[in-house]
């Protein structure tokens, strides 16, 4: 305070005695103004410097506490780039900017606020009367609205909401509400702003600038004690800018056109392209969220404000938010990148994780709309704690579109809704039924568990699409459970090729399993040898029948020995086939049943046979159809019992289409 020197020279250079009202016409203030100047004076002098002894004194505390807590206390102080001055025999004493000092003890009342009844103190501060805080609630908060005129905050706030058709979040309006107090208080201490700081030309209108000051200036000091300068008005509107508000309209507005256009089409563009980021890491079309552009502007302008004016925010729920949603925090982190280049900051997890809050909901929104971006996922791990985080965390940073919703052990799956749940990752066998999809893995979640995950993730989302590629996607995860797959990529290749040509998705050129079925084709109850014999029996079938040529026998049964057992379609059933250029001369299906399953051999697994289907197809796709209804036949498991019990072709072919019809 700069009148103390003054004072203290007075008071020492004067015989006698020196009024009050003396000193108040000296410095041109109010005698209440220099009482609080004697007051300040007075505890000046008597002050001690702060020891770390005197700490655990008036704590009855420790040295190894007090230790432990003054670090804690100095990394929090820290984030307001407010220092902890440490000096032997000196004491301990703070370093800082006063605007930080300001921000901090708003930080630190607002932290006590919420663990406060919220509600009560809300109707306190903005709908009653007068404000009342008792010292006996908290003397730390009343100390900064002890004798302030706090109607005139109250009505400084609504009429900034008002001009500028905007309404600040609830706990935003309070801490508009605390920092107009803390200012109002440090200047009445002597405390003061002297300089500009904050370079606000940089963003408005400088005349529209000056005009705003001097009309608030005029509202604001008509109600306080100490009056305000215009440093200190600059600085409570720099605040006001990095608080939260909501629209009134239909469009965010700028404030008070103050803003530079280009600023304010800055902020827009940033916007957008948040958004854009986001829906490209998450790979979800978020454009049929009409608001989101325009709440997600509000909230990115105040946090650009914050980072260019360097005020720290701290999120109490950041690790509840990355810890729900960790996609959408990832995302929401690529996308930041888009504020970090526009601003040339860095932006920190706290305000991320706010701004994920948004994307967040707009998912939530659509997926209420069956558009499935994000999947909700259970993990399933009985190996313990250890097993599962490792598990845990692999899955967050390989597959960016699931939501683990729970961890739980086999004994807990009873207690799960399982229609709450788009996928099950387990790291053992279980069943949960043809509803659930379950996909087991691999505790470390190896490359090939990833592959598997992503492509049942893609599936999901082709039947929620109806997409006519989920036919591939069949047959990959079809394959996947029941052989290991040496070249994924080069086999989803093929199998692309030769089932989604162009004339694939064409109804008209497709027929049903019924149109391909003739008695002729199709041998019951029959002995095989081995599982050679068993697709030369259904080859021979289609040979007879003058829809292939001879090699094309030996083209499959040279195929399962070079490829193995990716034609097991499912358990017991062989899907026998080779390629167009193979020999095929027509479009069908053959079908031969054995009394005995045959083993299938390849390298060191073994499968059984029971049920062959060899498969000829020209260029055209009419087959596709069929295949699925024969894919949906054989993968259920009491249906193919049955199809195994039949004893003739003509009860075979009759059931299988009034089955495949069903």
């Amino acid at each position: 305070m700069e009148r103390l020197p003054e004072i203290l020279k007075i008071l020492s250079n004067t015989k006698g005695y020196v009024s009050i009202q003396d000193l108040a016409q000296e410095f041109h203030v109010t005698a209440r103004t220099i009482r609080n100047d004697i007051a300040a004076l007075e505890e000046m002098l008597e002050k001690k410097p702060m020891t770390q002894r005197k700490l655990e004194e008036l704590t009855l505390s420790s040295k190894a506490s007090v230790a432990k807590n003054l670090a804690a206390c100095e990394a929090w102080l820290g984030k307001w780039q407010i220092t902890v001055n440490k000096r032997s025999r000196r004491g301990i004493n703070l370093v800082y900017r006063e605007y930080q000092w300001r921000l901090a003890v708003t930080d630190h009342i607002m932290d006590y606020v919420g663990r406060m009844d919220f509600r009560q103190l809300y109707d306190n501060l903005f709908h009653s009367a007068n404000v009342q805080i008792s010292l006996s609630i908290n003397k730390f908060i009343a100390t900064f609205i002890h004798d302030i005129n706090t109607t005139y905050i109250v009505n400084f706030i609504r009429r900034y909401e008002s001009n500028n058709k905007i309404r600040f979040t609830d706990e935003a309006r309070i801490a508009v509400f605390f920092y107009v107090c803390i200012a109002i208080t440090r200047v009445k201490e002597g405390r003061v702003l002297s300089q500009d700081d904050f370079a606000l030309n940089r963003f408005f209108h400088e005349d529209r600038i000056a005009q705003w000051i001097d009309d608030n200036l005029a509202f604001l000091n008509k109600g306080l004690a100490e009056a305000l300068s215009r440093f200190e008005l600059e600085a409570i509107l720099v605040f006001l800018l990095t608080q939260w508000k909501t629209s009134e309209g239909t469009e965010v507005q700028q404030d008070f056109l103050l803003e530079d256009e280009k600023f304010h089409q800055q902020t827009r563009r940033i916007a957008r392209n948040f958004i854009r980021r986001a829906e490209d890491y998450l790979n979800v079309d978020l454009s049929s969220d009409d608001i989101l552009f325009e709440n997600l502007l509000l909230h990115i302008r105040p946090t650009v404000f914050r980072l260019l004016f360097g005020i720290r925010l701290s999120n109490p729920i950041k690790e509840d938010i990355m810890g729900k949603y960790p996609a959408i925090f990832a995302a929401c982190k690529e996308a930041s990148k888009e504020i970090t280049q526009e601003t040339h900051t860095h932006i920190d997890d706290n305000e991320i994780s706010y701004l994920a809050l948004h994307i967040g909901a707009s998912v939530e929104k659509i997926r209420k709309k069956k558009f499935f971006g994000i999947y909700k996922v259970i993990v399933v791990c009985p190996g313990g704690k250890g097993t599962s985080s490792i598990l845990y965390y692999r899955l967050l940073n390989s597959i960016p579109n699931i939501q683990i919703e729970r961890i739980c052990s086999v004994g807990e799956l009873e207690q799960i809704n399982k229609e709450e749940i788009d996928l099950m990752i387990s790291t053992v066998p279980i069943y949960m039924g043809e509803s659930t999809n379950v996909i087991q893995v691999n505790p470390l979640l190896k490359e090939e568990d990833i592959a598997k995950i992503r492509r049942a993730i893609k599936r999901l989302n082709l039947i929620q699409n109806n997409n006519g590629a989920l036919v591939v996607e069949d047959m990959m995860w079809i394959i996947s459970n029941y052989a290991t797959i040496r070249d994924y990529d080069g086999l989803y290749r093929t199998l692309d090729g030769y089932f989604n040509q162009p004339a694939v998705h064409k109804k008209e050129n497709q027929e049903s399993l019924k149109a391909f079925l003739k008695p002729s084709l199709i041998k019951t109850q029959a002995w095989a040898k081995d599982w050679r014999d068993a697709f030369y029996q259904a080859g021979s079938l289609l040979y007879q029948e003058g829809m292939i040529e001879k090699r094309y026998i030996d083209c499959m049964i040279a195929n399962a020995e070079k490829y193995g057992t990716y034609m097991m379609i499912s358990p017991k059933v062989a899907l026998a086939h080779a390629g167009t250029g193979d020999g095929a001369r027509k479009t069908g299906f053959s079908f031969v049943t054995l009394k005995e399953p045959v083993p299938f051999r390849f390298q060191e697994e073994e499968q059984p046979i029971q049920f062959v289907i060899c498969l000829s197809a020209e260029e055209n796709m009419s087959h596709l159809t069929a295949l699925g209804d024969l894919i949906d036949l054989v993968c259920s498991e009491e249906t193919l019992e049955a199809m195994l019990a039949i004893r003739t072709p003509e009860q075979l072919m009759r059931f299988m289409a009034e089955n495949s019809e069903k």
